[in-house]
């Protein structure tokens, strides 16, 4: 078993290479290729997309997680009915969608339908991935990731060499393209062929909602607020500075960030299942010391990183993302350090998830967005889009020392002595 549970650890890392790899480029190009204020553009719509689909898609992801193991005799029907609350949920931020494009980004009725396209395919890809992780198959898993990731790469690249369609709209039609070819024919096929669908099973079961609903929407606030914080700032750069310095701080930001949600994922895969094993067997001291183990190594590799990233910056900025804006030393340490703090918050948070207190963590995070909505607005107008990096940094700490200090009492309440 312990020899089953490597190999699948190896699988889910090396299929998140490919991503990994991908998203990487994808910045670098882009930025290259469509320029400061195209990806700026981009970046504003992307993550109000994927916001979307956080809140509609997070509570029915944690439910799958949870329950589809025990519907083994009927599991084609309750992935059906999983694939219903997709669809419904997709069109509920559809619809939200539907009139913040036009209004907000002041774009076209034809770019605002493909963006809501892009909602619908992007949970159901998500829908096809979580069913294989719910069901043990991780290289089903990484195999749907990848090839939608290698698609869109590939089709983005084709758009801008071949075509020309040198604007943002090129990475959404190369996104929307992958999610048709690598979701949609699938998944169509998979349920024709393989659990039989039928229309007479497509309904939603009230009681089934229900108990999926109040188990995963806490865990879906949750996953949007936090997701809400780690955009927020795009925002207030582009009423304060316009959409170039957007795309400047986005491909800065977004890069360091992906680069340390990839080097401490191999953490989270190891100790996670071993931290959630000891807490329910009964082992709460020593789950809670393999979380301070896993926050020792977490600081190690951040060093580690650091180090390289200090010595490499310039070549990095200058050479790949050709990059000459001065003076971004010190946002860019700010922000890989906020980067690594993040990695750190999602184990310091481990004993209220763990204690099922979802509401204090939920209060954490908005605390912690309120700080860093306030940092923006009282310091971007006097120090421009760099001050984005020390709201982050500030509201991160400010989530961190919350669910810190909250953890503590809560774990002292449950254990007196």
């Amino acid at each position: 078993m312990l020899h089953l549970f490597k190999k699948d650890i190896l699988i889910y890392f090396a299929g998140k290479m490919i991503p990994a790899v991908v998203n990487l480029a994808l910045i670098v190009l882009a930025l290259r290729w469509l320029g400061k204020a195209e990806y700026g553009k981009y970046s504003l719509i992307f993550y109000v997309l994927m916001l979307l689909s956080t809140f509609g898609f997070g509570w029915i992801q944690q439910s799958i997680l949870r329950y589809l193991s025990i519907y083994k005799k009927q599991k084609g029907l309750a992935i059906i009915r999983f694939g219903m609350l997709t669809l419904i949920s997709s069109l509920a931020g559809a619809l939200i969608f539907l009139f913040l494009g036009p209004l907000y980004y002041k774009i076209s009725i034809p770019e605002t339908l493909l963006f809501i396209g892009i909602i619908i395919l992007y949970n159901f890809l998500a829908l096809s991935m979580t069913v294989s992780q719910a069901g043990f198959k991780p290289l089903n898993y990484a195999i749907t990731e990848g090839s939608y990731n290698i698609l869109m790469i590939s089709t983005f690249a084709f758009l801008v060499l071949f075509v020309g369609e040198k604007t943002y709209m090129s990475l959404f039609l190369a996104m929307m393209l992958g999610l048709i070819a690598s979701v949609l024919l699938p998944f169509l096929f998979k349920f024709r062929n393989k659990h039989q669908w039928r229309w007479s099973d497509a309904y939603v079961n009230a009681r089934f909602f229900k108990k999926m609903w109040s188990f995963g929407i806490l865990l879906s606030i949750w996953l949007s607020v936090s997701y809400l914080f780690n955009i927020a700032n795009r925002f207030f750069i582009k009423e304060y500075s316009g959409y170039a310095d957007v795309g400047l701080f986005s491909s800065v930001y977004d890069l360091i960030f992906k680069i340390s949600g990839f080097v401490c994922m191999p953490v989270l895969l190891v100790y996670h299942p071993k931290i959630t094993a000891l807490w329910n067997e009964g082992k709460r001291n020593e789950a809670l010391k393999e979380v301070n183990s896993a926050l020792i190594l977490e600081l190690m590799v951040f060093a580690g990183v650091f180090v390289v990233f200090i010595f490499g910056r310039p070549f990095l900025f200058a050479k790949v993302l050709h990059i000459t804006e001065p003076d971004l030393l010190w946002m860019s340490v700010m922000l890989i350090v906020s980067a690594f703090m993040w990695q750190a918050a999602l184990l310091v948070h481990k004993a209220l998830e763990l204690l099922l207190r979802l509401k204090e963590m939920i209060f954490s995070i908005v605390v912690a967005l309120a700080v860093n909505i306030a940092g923006n607005v009282l310091l971007l107008p006097v120090y421009g889009y760099r001050a984005a990096a020390f709201t982050t940094l500030a509201g991160i700490f400010t989530y961190i020392v919350l669910v810190a200090l909250q953890s503590r009492y809560y774990l002292r309440k449950e254990n007196p002595k």
